[in-house]
């Protein structure tokens, strides 16, 4: 066999030991051997046959690719929801204008030196 499909078989022994520990001391023990032993079983039946292994292997690769393909792109929107939607929502109800650009009547946008930092160096 292939490294690297020894270590998918390894893989599949060793990924349910914590889920099963955790259900276990929650009083979840059918889940729990549930989960162990489809595992295991997996496992053993990949040990005993190199082309179910290979097989298997080729749909849990495209599976996870799928997965992958799509993760980062629901994880940035749903993180843009979290995030910046409230933060404008609440700068919008208190009418903070952070950036200054609600300033109409204004001839310059330069800073008047009275404004500015007058320690020169922590200017940056």
């Amino acid at each position: 066999m292939k490294n690297n499909l020894k270590k998918f078989i390894a893989f599949l022994f060793i990924l349910p030991i914590v889920p099963t520990i955790l259900l276990w001391l929650k009083s979840e023990r059918m889940l729990a051997i549930t989960i162990f032993s489809t595992f295991w079983g997996l496992g053993f039946a990949c040990l005993i046959s190199k082309a179910f292994a290979q097989n298997f292997k080729k749909c849990v690769d495209k599976i996870f690719a799928f997965i992958g393909k799509y993760l980062a792109i629901v994880t940035l929107f749903l993180g843009y929801i979290a995030a910046v939607i409230p933060t404008s929502l609440i700068m919008k109800l208190t009418k903070r204008d952070r950036l200054k650009l609600s300033r109409q009547n204004v001839s310059s946008y330069w800073l008047d030196e009275k404004e500015t930092n007058k320690d020169y160096e922590r200017q940056y």
